[in-house]
């Protein structure tokens, strides 16, 4: 058994989504392939401690406080097969610890997502642009989650470049129950209220389906910031009695059981460079409804074109388009034998290839 020290930032202390879901995937399934995590934490902590993080060692250090993770990182050095930085904010303290491995000629490697990469090079920030280069210069691995993302990468690096996409967390299954029963077409959006997310198109594109078809319901899962633009205009479109909206759950059976219960899943990502701006560089959401054999509903929009084959696990539409979203909702609400037939195409490829066991065993590949 070989280590893996995995970098990260703050920790929850339980489940949750984003990269506590993928830490603790790789915390758990790791170890099946010869690495054992030891994860190191770089925050706002106000004082250094160690934790039991779902069996492997959590060391919490305060991310300004440069010489503890030198430390750290001299005394572990014999026992460390590799670095990885999970997360590609890239802080100072991360940079000089990918120096400090090249130094001691252990194995580094990074994870890229897209936004960190807009940052520096759609928004021209210089400095967050010497850090992502200064980083993809010194790791060895430079592990990002699609295609879309590698696009964004310089050639010049392609060599050490590896895709591992997200694996759905199948502990979700384990809460599947059984769908509740009423006589209207239930469409669910998950994800964060942000406008890139496409949330005030799907609103639109419902109003212009109750015009024609108002035997519908949308029910929204997510952080409810920025409510009062959606709440605007879901009154002026006089839509308050089709919308509910439930705010943010880490609670995986209440999530299994909106995706059970909706009929059709849709996020429709746009590029939006102010707020909130970035792109969609996959979408696991996509293949979370796929396990419970739910048709889904996207944009043409990078990453999504890869979460998504269109007229096989969902249907695809042009961005910032409310009213190819409602011809694609009424599609699907007009013909049920295609909603079972993408559902049950989105369920086999989720199983077949986007499982959190098979991205923990691409990522474990990467570093034998």
């Amino acid at each position: 058994m070989k280590n893996i020290l995995i970098i990260c930032s703050k920790l929850a202390e339980k489940q949750t989504g984003g990269v506590q879901t993928r830490i603790i995937n790789y915390v758990k399934n790791l170890p099946k392939f010869g690495l054992m995590p030891i994860l190191l934490s770089l925050a706002d902590y106000s004082k250094q401690s160690q934790i039991n993080y779902f069996n492997a060692s959590l060391t919490k250090i305060p991310k300004n406080n440069i010489f503890s993770s030198f430390k750290f990182l001299l005394n572990k050095r014999k026992i460390i097969k590799a670095i990885h930085i999970l997360e590609g904010s890239l802080e100072i303290n991360q940079l000089i610890l990918l120096f400090l491995a090249r130094f001691f000629n252990i194995t580094a490697g990074i994870s890229l997502y897209g936004g960190e990469i807009f940052d520096a090079q759609l928004k021209n920030n210089m400095i967050n642009t010497l850090k992502l280069w200064s980083a993809l210069l010194i790791t060895k691995n430079i592990i990002i989650n699609s295609k879309a993302t590698k696009n964004f990468i310089p050639k010049y690096f392609y060599n050490k470049t590896h895709i591992v996409y997200p694996g759905v967390n199948l502990k979700l299954l384990e809460n599947k129950n059984i769908k509740a029963k009423n006589n209207k077409i239930n469409l669910l959006y998950v994800g964060r209220l942000i406008r890139r997310k496409g949330l005030d198109d799907i609103i639109k594109a419902l109003k212009i389906i109750t015009n024609k078809f108002n035997n519908i319901s949308l029910t929204v899962v997510g952080k409810e910031k920025n409510m009062e633009i959606y709440q605007n205009l879901i009154e002026k479109s006089e839509l308050s009695s089709y919308i509910e909206f439930k705010g943010e759950t880490r609670d995986l059976s209440k999530l299994a059981s909106y995706y059970n219960n909706c009929d059709i899943f849709l996020m429709t990502p746009k590029l939006v460079f102010n707020p909130s701006g970035g792109f969609e560089s996959f979408g696991c959401v996509y293949l979370e409804a796929g396990l419970f054999k739910k048709p889904v509903i996207g944009t043409n929009h990078f990453g999504v074109k890869e979460a998504i084959i269109n007229n096989q696990t969902g249907l695809l539409v042009s961005e910032s388009n409310p009213e190819e979203i409602s011809k694609a909702i009424l599609k699907l609400i007009n013909n049920p034998a295609l909603r079972k037939r993408l559902g049950e195409n989105n369920f086999n490829r989720t199983i077949k290839y986007f499982t959190d066991i098979n991205s923990t065993r691409q990522l474990a590949k990467i570093y034998l």
